[in-house]
């Protein structure tokens, strides 16, 4: 009886120490899946740092270029008309 006892309880021990190494080598994979998610994100953040500078130096260029009047919508444009077509 105590063989049995004993023998249940080392099968019981393998099967968590099996578990255990299953779980460390998915926490390995997590880690590494992290690792380059956190790369991926730096190199976005950088990406749109660098996006957003270029956004604000064109922004800056047409803040500086001079507005033409603005058209009134109910002014009238000239228009050309071909000779005979009046």
């Amino acid at each position: 009886m105590v063989q049995e006892q004993l023998e249940v309880l080392e099968t019981r021990v393998q099967a968590m120490i099996e578990m255990i190494k299953k779980l460390k080598r998915e926490k390995e994979l997590l880690e590494a899946k992290v690792g380059q998610r956190e790369r991926e994100f730096r190199q976005l953040q950088e990406e749109r740092g660098e996006v957003r500078l270029r956004i604000e130096r064109i922004l800056g260029t047409l803040n500086h270029l001079e507005v033409p009047e603005e058209v009134e919508e109910d002014s009238e444009i000239p228009v050309k008309v071909k000779a005979g077509e009046e």
